[in-house]
């Protein structure tokens, strides 16, 4: 290979979860689900930057350090289950959940050295020194959220419902760049999404469906300058049909 021996790369994940579920009467139930994640990422490493020449095998080789702390705290609280109407059974569902994620970014690029011998990567030297910026983002996203089947007529069943989302990013600069305070970059609040799937039951395994349903979904890649790309937007009609075959 052409890397140095000296490249390294670590990462630590923890998560932790816990989910309560309470039973009411007339076959309704409450549940409530939360979850804590951290991460811990670092990389060092040199690599060709440029291309190589050809007639002494020598290319210039990039060095830089990087490390991510990276947290996300999410809950979901919802009920669900059976109600009648116009002498039908139908089921309902209403929730709320919140999610915030937070990734603070340390990097340093270091000088590069040029015509180094790729089948000599080692004679690159591992640069020392800490890092010198920093940036943090700070995502937070939120809603309510109901959903009816309602039993139309054998064999349909409509499927009713909608998500108001409020969506925040936020980016800072953090030591040992000069800190600064956290500035929306990203928001919207009262996103309403409303799916609305008609399933056919032809058969006890199997489907028929056409869904009608508007996107909103809110993005953890980021740009160039570290910058959280904006939510996916749109509409979606989508025919299809579900079996089970043994």
């Amino acid at each position: 290979h052409v890397y140095p021996s000296w490249n390294r790369m670590s990462w630590a994940t923890s998560q932790g979860e816990v989910e309560l579920a309470h039973k009411l009467a007339s076959g309704w139930e409450v549940r409530a689900r939360a979850v804590r994640r951290n991460v811990d990422k670092f990389y060092k490493d040199g690599y060709p930057s440029t291309g190589v020449n050809r007639a002494n095998h020598t290319a210039t080789y990039a060095r830089r350090m990087a490390g991510l702390d990276f947290e996300r705290e999410a809950a979901d609280l919802f009920a669900s289950g059976p109600f009648s109407l116009f002498g039908r059974r139908h089921s309902l569902t209403v929730g709320y959940n919140f999610d915030r994620r937070v990734a603070d970014n340390r990097s340093v690029t270091y000088p590069a050295v040029p015509n180094v011998d790729i089948f000599d990567p080692d004679s690159v030297p591992e640069p020392t020194g800490d890092f010198t910026r920093g940036s943090a983002n700070r995502v937070t996203q939120s809603g309510a959220y109901a959903q009816a089947r309602l039993s139309l007529a054998n064999p349909f069943t409509l499927a009713l419902g909608a998500r108001s989302s409020n969506y925040r990013s936020e980016n800072r600069n953090i030591a040992p760049s000069p800190e600064t305070d956290f500035v929306a970059t990203t928001r919207e609040r009262g996103e309403v999404t409303p799916p609305a799937p008609l399933l056919w039951h032809l058969a006890p395994d199997a489907n028929a469906y056409v869904s009608y349903a508007d996107i909103f979904f809110p993005q953890s890649a980021m740009d160039a300058r570290r910058r959280t790309l904006d939510p996916r937007v749109g509409r979606q009609v989508e025919p299809g049909g579900k079996g089970v075959l043994l």
